[in-house]
């Protein structure tokens, strides 16, 4: 019985972990500087290509600043797995 237990709640707290992170079509917020080739880069050097969008095509110009940026991640059709981030909102920080 308590073995039983014990996996449940091991279970329970893997699906929590696995629940809490970003999946795709929900909406984010991430920080990062716009690259040279218009792609957002965070500070642990995750990449992101953005979406083009109208918000998106305006975050692209902004080359070299640092902003936090909205939107929702979506599986880009043309690549099998890339991920496309689509700009809602965003706003340069310091």
């Amino acid at each position: 019985m308590r073995k039983t237990v014990g996996l449940l709640v091991i279970l329970l707290m893997i699906l929590f972990v696995f629940s809490a992170s970003a999946k795709p079509s929900e909406i984010v917020v991430i920080n990062g500087t716009i690259n040279e080739e218009s792609q957002l880069v965070t500070d642990t050097g995750q990449i992101y290509e953005i979406g083009d969008n109208e918000k998106g095509m305006e975050l692209m110009e902004m080359e070299g600043s640092r902003v936090e940026v909205k939107g929702k991640l979506v599986k880009d059709a043309d690549d099998d797995g890339a991920v496309i981030l689509m700009v809602t909102g965003f706003k340069v920080i310091t």
